[in-house]
């Protein structure tokens, strides 16, 4: 009886884990953007690019946006806006210029990460022995003490992969 317990168990975190990770890539081509002040009326992709345009100098055009549209957020700040792109590539332009536009537009953009990923961020965040941790290409690495980096997956004991 314990096998199958067992089993069961080993099953259903083999599946969370790839719900994730299947989550993770329809993801890829996202991001979110932070803190930009909302409008009304506002006609977001086009009020948007114009800003990135006008004052970061990035030109992106509107068929490479395959949806952008505000998502529920916190009470009291701006609703983040989600960026769905046609092409890995024009996701990887923005981000370049994320330091530009973090200062020209007072806004902050990331990669669109699953919760269990943002989980996993904070706990390494937390974690004593873990310097800097971060999100790349679908997978959360994070470098220790020493200066080595580490994967990790959503159910590692960080400790544990630590002392390897």
């Amino acid at each position: 009886m314990r096998d199958v317990v067992d089993e069961n168990n080993r099953k259903a975190t083999e599946s969370v884990r790839l719900g994730n990770w299947n989550e993770q890539y329809s993801r890829k081509n996202n991001v979110k953007t932070y803190q930009l002040p909302e409008n009304r009326n506002e006609d977001l992709p086009h009020s948007l690019l114009n800003e990135l345009k006008n004052k970061v100098k990035l030109d992106i055009n509107p068929s490479e946006i395959v949806a952008m549209h505000r998502i529920p957020g916190k009470e009291g700040s701006p609703r983040p806006i989600l960026i769905k792109f046609l092409r890995m590539d024009t996701k990887i332009t923005l981000l370049r210029k994320n330091k530009n536009i973090n200062e020209a537009l007072k806004v902050r953009i990331c990669d669109d990460i699953t919760k269990l990923n943002q989980g996993l961020l904070n706990r390494l965040y937390q974690h004593d022995n873990i310097i800097s941790s971060w999100y790349f290409n679908g997978h959360v690495y994070g470098s220790d003490e020493d200066g080595t980096r580490h994967r990790f997956e959503i159910f590692d004991d960080i400790a544990k992969k630590l002392k390897k």
